[in-house]
């Protein structure tokens, strides 16, 4: 059956073992990109996400990870290259964690593992709408950052499940709600003990984890309500 497929990962434990034989199954785009790498963190993040990918990859559909190609455009997210399996994959790491989902249509996935305090109301002035300030404001204080963060990873996962960029301007016209149901829900999202996991995908699709899920989902609606949005809550 089609669904969702979602894997959680440390960079470090990644990258390690991706290079114990080399790098020989990056592709020459992929090789071309790293070289162009300059930080260490950045080359290993790369690494561990270019290698957990091919993974979950290969625990979803088969073969050995190092047989899946994936694209490397610059700055851009990576791409399945197969001519017969309609796989798509997004990547999302902070920190030392990282987060891959493949699925059969596109899909978005965001993490944020805060690692410093932030003045996260002001950040909400230029990425929220007026209905998620007033939710924040609404909500205990203990509660406040979680239900920030939350807000801002389904757009972020949003906009990437759409090969959108992203800017504050532009995640200030897409709005979040709850959702009553499943089947209306296009965003999940996940609240670890130092992280917020947030995925967009299509909501028909169930949800599949390789390893331990952190824990039940909450659900959301997500749409645009920009100038000349079809799709708007």
């Amino acid at each position: 059956m089609a669904a969702v497929h979602l894997c959680l990962g440390r960079v470090s434990r990644l990258a390690e073992s991706a290079q114990q034989g080399g790098l020989g199954w990056l592709s020459p785009a992929e090789q071309r990109r790293l070289n162009r790498i300059a930080a260490s963190a950045r080359r290993s993040q790369f690494i561990a996400g270019r290698w957990f990918a091919r993974q979950l990859l290969a625990a979803v559909h088969g073969d050995r990870p190092e047989q899946w190609r994936l694209t490397a455009p610059d700055e851009g997210p990576p791409r399945v290259e197969h001519p017969a399996i309609p796989a798509h994959i997004s990547l999302s790491h902070s920190g030392d964690h990282l987060a891959c989902a493949v699925a059969p249509s596109p899909v978005g996935l965001d993490l944020e593992a805060p690692r410093r305090t932030r003045d996260f109301l002001t950040l909400a002035d230029l990425v929220c709408c007026a209905g998620e300030k007033a939710r924040l404001l609404a909500a205990q204080p203990p509660g406040r950052e979680a239900l920030f963060y939350e807000c801002w990873t389904l757009k972020e996962a949003w906009l990437k499940s759409r090969g959108e960029p992203l800017s504050p301007g532009r995640l200030a016209q897409i709005h979040t709600d709850r959702a009553l149901s499943p089947m209306a829900a296009e965003g999940r999202t996940w609240r670890g003990a130092d992280f917020i996991l947030a995925l967009v995908a299509n909501p028909l699709l169930p949800l599949g984890w390789i390893g331990d899920a952190p824990g039940e989902p909450l659900i959301w609606r997500v749409g645009d309500t920009g100038p000349g949005a079809s799709n708007g809550l």
